[in-house]
């Protein structure tokens, strides 16, 4: 139990020098609240490793806010309106998303989807009251919750595909770089 919680606080800390550094500190909070909001309720994948989940928490948290907060690209607005649309399907359709550590009992399964509705819901309401890079960054968490109760991404996000394409990159560098010498 420990260890488990010391991983998340230095997770935690970690993310949060990262975001100082990199000056997503705002966009990183943002981006957190959306998830410990949604979390609990939508369920999703998580990393098979800790170092998978700080490479991971890294790009959720402060590399793609970073990108965010930086870009000068905004979505039209009909895009917008797809999007959530697509968002409020998708947790319909996949939330919740139990793991084989933490499954979802049949028992909580209706209970868990409507809040998990809900919850999507209001985050989608407040991102119409916001400025625009703050309904961004909401959005942007809406969806990296998405991707998390999705399938398809199970892999990706638990780690084998890393794992998989991860060896096969490593062992080409390895090669060419001995190949030279």
């Amino acid at each position: 139990y420990l260890t488990v919680y010391f991983s998340g606080l230095f997770n935690f800390l970690m993310i949060l020098i990262l975001s100082v550094l990199f000056g997503t500190l705002s966009e990183t909070f943002i981006v957190y609240v959306v998830l410990i909001f949604l979390r609990p309720v939508a369920g999703g994948w998580h990393a098979k490793t800790k170092w998978l989940c700080r490479l991971e928490s890294i790009v959720i948290y402060v590399a793609i806010p970073f990108v965010l907060k930086n870009s000068s690209v905004s979505l039209p607005f009909i895009y917008k309106i797809l999007l959530i649309c697509l968002l409020v399907v998708l947790f319909y359709w996949y939330a919740p998303q139990g793991t084989a550590i933490e499954p979802v009992q049949p028992s909580d399964l209706n209970v868990l989807k409507k809040q998990s509705l809900i919850r999507v819901c209001l985050l989608i309401l407040c991102s119409l009251f916001v400025k625009e890079k703050i309904a961004s960054v909401i959005l942007y968490g809406l969806v990296i919750q998405g991707l998390m109760i999705l399938p398809v991404t199970k892999n990706l996000i638990e780690g084998s595909v890393f794992m998989k394409f991860g060896k096969k990159i490593i062992k080409n560098v390895i090669e060419k770089r001995v190949a030279k010498v």
